[in-house]
C-alpha cells in the first residue's frame, strides 16, 4: 500500500512469468482496478474520511471473489 499523489495504491506482489493479470473485480466508485493493483482515486488527505474510505475498501478486497491470474494468450496457445 502506497500513497501516490491524491491516490492510494493497493498493489499485489509481482505476477509470475507468463501471467498477464489478476482479473481484479471492480469495487465501486473511486476505486479503479488494474492488472495487479487497485487505485483509490481522488483521496483528500486533509479530511479524516480518507481513513474510513481505505478501511471500507480493504474490507471489499477481502470479501471480493478471488479470481485466478490470467495466462497470456500466446503462452496458452504454445502447449507443445
Amino acid at each position: 500500500m502506497v500513497r501516490e499523489g491524491g491516490s492510494i495504491v493497493l498493489r499485489y506482489p509481482p505476477l509470475p512469468a507468463g501471467i498477464e493479470s489478476r482479473s481484479l473485480p471492480e469495487l465501486g466508485a473511486g476505486i479503479r482496478s488494474g492488472k495487479n493493483a487497485y487505485w483509490l482515486t481522488g483521496v483528500n488527505f486533509n479530511q479524516e474520511s480518507w481513513r474510513s474510505f481505505l478501511i471500507d475498501t480493504l474490507r471489499q478486497v477481502e470479501n471480493a471473489p478471488h479470481q485466478n491470474p490470467q495466462m497470456k494468450s500466446s503462452a496458452t496457445n504454445n502447449s507443445s
